[in-house]
């Protein structure tokens, strides 16, 4: 059974200390109000007064309030953290009950580009698997579990995946990593190319071999104006020098202006991949997949720790949005170029590996998308194994989409050629799809809904949602005649495919359908494949004398149809559809 009290209890106690911390954050809001208005009263004293006690208690105060101040930014950060933990539970609990259908990131920006298969069997778009178990923010992310989703996870990866997947599940890392996803920093953008575009030329060395010489041109500013405070040097020189710098600073910035607007881009992603790499850096792991991936952040020096010297010199960039600061800063440390050559020097020694380090992160976001479900569903670890003939076997397998308290789990054993008939409704469509979304679950690392589950390496592929393409002239019908053709020629590579087809031929005339329905059938009985087609035409049950019939069946009582959604052996014998139509009235 699945255990949500844990999310619950924990939700309780993160509420609960919510309260006390924002009690305190009341305190200090008023302590620090306390301290302004004493340091005010400290310069009245002194100014209008004369006492010497007024400045020594403004400074006082100034002190106190600067170490309040302080404190009360702990105090928030604490509280938005805990906001952030109550919220990252809070969606375990919207996973088991349904609520995660609200979800906002459903993988819509691959849908244009993606194979029909992961639209027939909802692994992306809404109410999606991609929409339940994804926490993937950033574009690498985002495309790493979208790579895993379309089957490209090799399979002697299989094992060490399913390793770190199990460690995940259970472990208190996947919550802190989610809870600095929700960062509001976190870019949402889409497009990996673009940001690798640019990424390149962020790490493009330059080498401004002057740089070093100008960088020393504010220590000289410096010497000339101790000579001018001590009477050595006229004042004009301290401000000819500064304007010098100043031009000189802006000057060659305005140079490089476009690139230094660009690092502006990156500084919100630097920021908040610095937290996911120390996250990712100070967990302690035991599969080797993981053990892995901080290998790669703490080769060479720490990944988090380059990061934030390098959050640090895009900062000072920012400077740029202060013209004051900005102008009195260039002419007196000609900061423009002081950045630009610690930037340099930066970029020539992690410059290349910056874009590792956020695809990595990005290989963290897919694993812990891939072990939510094991938190949120009764599941089992999969074994995938290799066989002279492809097959599925599982006991108790359910529908991973249907919230738990209302899917029907089956048990199956799948091989050869298999048809399904069953009436309108009865859950044939429903089944097929189980048996290829923990099928694609298995082959991903992930653990399955299944008390039990085993197959052999396959691809899955599907021809189920179907419609008309007006614009170029195509019927449903046709639609479907383009897609079983596909899936006939992908059959003939014979590596191990799933087949799925859902009510097969359903768009022409019933002498047509039965035609070309036992033909298809008989094309795709290969020993590599495993076939299964769901119809309504009892006529295709004896297509082929190895075929394998099942269906689905459903109880009158009280004038109301009941299904049981259990697989049953052999062919269907009753339909349904004049009992529905009189139901609606449609007939008496």
């Amino acid at each position: 059974m699945i255990d949500e009290s844990k999310w619950l209890y924990r939700i309780k106690r993160l509420e609960n200390y919510l309260v006390t911390l924002k009690k305190k954050s009341g305190f200090y809001s008023i302590l620090r109000f306390s301290f302004f208005i004493m340091i005010l009263a400290g310069i009245v004293m002194a100014g209008n007064m004369g006492q010497s006690i007024g400045g020594w208690l403004a400074l006082a105060a100034l002190i106190a309030f600067i170490f309040a101040v302080m404190g009360h930014g702990k105090i928030k950060a604490k509280i938005k953290d805990c906001e952030h933990e109550i919220l990252v539970c809070q969606q375990y609990l919207d996973r088991i009950h349904g609520g995660w259908r609200n979800f906002p990131e459903k993988g819509d920006e691959f849908i244009k580009d993606a194979d029909a298969t992961l639209l027939d069997l909802d692994l992306i778009g809404k109410a999606s698997l991609y929409q339940l178990i994804s926490i993937a923010r950033t574009c690498f992310g985002k495309q790493a579990f979208y790579d895993i989703l379309c089957g490209k996870l090799p399979l002697y990866q299989l094992a060490g995946q399913q390793a770190a997947v199990s460690e995940l599940s259970n472990h208190e890392f996947s919550i802190q990593f989610q809870k600095l996803l929700i960062n509001q920093k976190i870019q949402n953008g889409t497009d990996c190319q673009a940001t690798k575009d640019r990424l390149n030329s962020f790490k493009q060395y330059t080498s401004y071999k002057y740089l070093p010489f100008l960088c020393l041109m504010p220590l000289l500013l410096l010497l000339i104006g101790l000579l001018a405070a001590f009477d050595k040097l006229p004042g004009i020189v301290f401000a000819l020098a500064f304007f010098i710098q100043l031009f000189l600073s802006i000057g060659i910035s305005l140079r490089s202006g476009e690139k230094i607007d660009g690092y502006g881009q990156l500084k919100d992603q630097i920021s908040a991949s610095m937290e996911l790499f120390k996250c990712i850096e100070a967990a302690e792991f035991k599969s080797e997949r993981l053990k892995g991936i901080q290998q790669i952040l703490n080769s060479n020096g720490s990944a988090s720790s380059a990061c934030q010297r390098l959050d640090i010199i895009l900062s000072l960039f920012s400077l740029r949005n202060n013209p004051i600061l900005y102008l009195a800063f260039n002419g007196l440390f000609m900061i423009d170029l002081q950045c630009l050559y610690i930037l340099e020097r930066w970029k020539n020694k992690y410059g290349d590996k910056l874009e590792q380090w956020l695809e990595t992160a990005g290989e963290m976001e897919a694993l812990v998308s891939c072990s939510i479900l094991a938190a949120v569903r009764n599941t089992c670890t999969p074994l995938v194994h290799n066989e002279e003939l492809p097959s599925i076997d599982a006991q108790a397998c359910a529908h991973p989409l249907i919230d738990p308290d209302k899917v029907v789990a089956n048990d199956f054993n799948l091989k050869g050629s298999n048809i399904i008939t069953g009436s309108n409704m009865s859950g044939k469509s429903t089944f097929m799809r189980c048996v290829g979304i923990n099928t694609v679950l298995a082959l991903m690392g992930c653990e399955v809904c299944a008390k039990s589950f085993s197959c052999t390496p396959m691809r899955v592929i599907s021809s189920m949602r179907l419609h008309d393409e007006l614009s170029e002239g195509i019927s449903t019908f046709y639609a479907e005649i383009l897609r079983i053709k596909d899936i006939m020629e992908a059959s003939k590579t014979q590596n191990f495919n799933l087949i799925l087809i859902d009510e097969i031929f359903k768009g022409t005339n019933s002498a047509d359908r039965i035609v070309g329905a036992k033909e298809a059938i008989q094309r795709l009985n290969q020993p590599w494949l495993i076939t299964i087609v769901t119809t309504h035409d009892f006529e295709l049950c004896t297509a082929l004398p190895t075929l394998t019939n099942y269906h689905f069946s459903e109880t009158y009582e009280n004038n109301e149809i009941h299904f049981d959604y259990q697989i049953k052996d052999g062919q269907c014998k009753t339909t349904n559809a004049k009992e529905l139509m009189r139901m609606a009235g449609i007939i008496d």
